[in-house]
C-alpha cells in the first residue's frame, strides 16, 4: 500500500476533532482537506493509497467521507485508531447539532426562530438542487444512465420504495453491463457479499411504528445500510421515511432538520441527530446518531487491508454507476417536493433560485449563505 508516517492515536485524536470542529462544506471539503493535510503535508498515507480508498468508499454503502477518516484511524491504528479517528470526527459535529436541535425544541415557535427559519428554508432547497445538478456530469454521462435515471424517477413516482430504487438502479446497471454474468467478488476481500446482501436485507425489513429510541434506531439503520452515492441521499430517504412513511416529521421540520445538518461543521450525517432530537428528545438523538454511524465502523472494520481487490470489482463499478443515476432522479423529486412549499410564496421562491444561482456561478459556500438567509428572514418579519 505504499510508505507511509505512522501516527500516534493521539495525533489521529487531535487531527481528526479538529476537522469535527472546524470543517465546513460537507464531504468534498473533508475529503479535499485530508488529502491536503494528512496526505501532502503529514504523509499518512500514499496519494495512490487515496485514491484508491476513495474509490472502494464509493462502492460501500455509508458517508465516503467519514468513512475515509476511519480508514485513517484504521491504517495507524487498527480497530483502535479506527474508533479514535471516527469518534474524533463525528462527536464534535453530533455535539454542535444537538445544541441547535436542543434549541429548536425549545425556542422554535418563537417569532424570531421562526423568521430565522423563513430565511434558511429556501436555501436548504438550493442546496439539495445544487447537489443533485453537480451529480449530472458523472451521473448522466450515457445512454444507459439516462436509461436508468428515467426508470428510477418513474418508479419512485409509482410509490416504489427509495431504497429498492436505488438498489435495483444498481443490480439493473451491472446486468445490463455484464449481460448477465454473475459478479467476480474479489477472493481474500475480508466480507462476503452474501453476508451484506444478508445485513442490507435485514435492514430493510426492520419495520418501525411508535416513536422511541429504539425504533429511531432501526430506521436509520436500515437508511445507513443502504446510503450509496452520494451522502444527499439521506436527505431522499429521510423525507420517504420519516415524512411520508411514518409522519414522524412535517416537511417544514424536514427542511429545519437539513438546515441544522448544513449549518454545522463535520459530517452531514449528523443531520440524524438533529432529526432523533426533534422527534425523540435526547434518547432519539443518541439512537439516530448511533444508528447512521455504526455500519460505516463495521464495514471499515472488515475491509481492513483489502482495498485494491476491492477496488478492482467490475460488479461494484456497475453497480454503482445504476445506483448514481437513481440518485439524480431521486434528488430532483425531492427538490421538486420542497419546492411545492414555498412555490405560493415568490419571495422565498426567489431566494432558491437566487442562491442556486450563487452556488452554481460563484460556488459561495453553503455556510455562508445559511447565515444570509437567516439574516434575510429576521430583516424581512422585522421591518416589512
Amino acid at each position: 500500500m505504499g510508505e507511509f508516517k505512522r501516527a500516534s492515536l493521539a495525533e489521529l485524536f487531535k487531527f481528526f476533532v479538529t476537522m469535527g470542529c472546524t470543517a465546513f462544506g460537507g464531504p468534498a471539503a473533508h475529503l479535499a482537506i485530508m488529502q491536503r493535510e494528512a496526505v501532502e503535508k503529514r504523509g499518512w498515507m500514499s496519494r495512490q493509497e487515496f485514491l484508491d480508498v476513495y474509490g472502494l468508499l464509493n462502492l460501500i454503502p455509508g458517508p465516503n467521507s467519514t468513512q475515509m477518516v476511519m480508514y485513517f484511524g484504521h491504517r495507524h491504528g487498527g480497530v483502535a485508531g479506527m474508533f479514535v479517528a471516527g469518534f474524533g470526527f463525528i462527536l464534535p459535529a453530533a455535539a454542535i447539532t444537538l445544541a441547535i436541535a436542543l434549541a429548536y425544541v425549545r425556542y422554535g415557535a418563537l417569532p424570531f426562530a421562526q423568521a430565522i427559519l423563513w430565511g434558511v428554508q429556501p436555501i436548504v432547497i438550493a442546496v439539495i438542487a445544487s447537489a443533485m445538478w453537480r451529480l449530472v456530469p458523472s451521473g448522466l454521462d450515457n445512454w444507459t444512465k439516462r436509461a436508468v435515471f428515467v426508470g428510477a424517477a418513474a418508479t419512485a413516482l409509482l410509490g416504489v420504495r427509495e431504497v429498492f430504487v436505488v438498489l435495483g438502479s444498481g443490480l439493473l446497471m451491472w446486468l445490463w453491463r455484464s449481460r448477465l454474468k454473475l459478479p467476480a467478488w474479489p477472493k481474500g476481500s475480508g466480507v462476503s457479499p452474501w453476508g451484506l446482501a444478508l445485513l442490507t436485507g435485514a435492514a430493510i425489513g426492520l419495520e418501525t411504528a411508535t416513536v422511541s429510541a429504539a425504533n429511531l434506531f432501526f430506521a436509520f439503520t436500515r437508511i445507513a445500510w443502504v446510503l450509496y452515492g452520494s451522502g444527499y441521499l439521506l436527505v431522499a430517504y429521510m423525507q420517504a421515511e420519516l415524512v411520508d412513511r411514518l409522519g414522524w416529521l412535517s416537511v417544514q421540520q424536514m427542511l429545519d432538520v437539513l438546515a441544522m445538518g448544513q449549518m454545522t461543521p463535520g459530517p452531514f450525517l449528523t443531520t440524524a441527530t438533529a432529526a432523533g432530537m426533534v422527534i425523540g428528545g435526547l434518547p432519539g438523538a443518541v439512537a439516530a446518531t448511533v444508528g447512521i454511524f455504526w455500519p460505516s465502523f463495521l464495514l471499515i472494520g472488515l475491509l481492513g487491508g483489502y482495498v485494491p481487490r476491492l477496488r478492482n470489482s467490475k460488479f461494484g463499478q456497475h453497480f454503482l454507476a445504476g445506483v448514481n443515476a437513481a440518485v439524480v432522479a431521486l434528488l430532483l423529486l425531492v427538490a421538486g417536493r420542497f419546492i411545492q412549499g414555498v412555490v405560493d410564496e415568490p419571495v422565498r421562491l426567489g431566494v432558491a433560485a437566487l442562491s442556486l444561482f450563487a452556488l452554481e456561478r460563484f460556488k459561495l459556500n453553503s455556510m455562508l449563505l445559511l447565515v444570509l438567509g437567516a439574516a434575510f428572514g429576521l430583516a424581512w418579519h422585522m421591518f416589512l
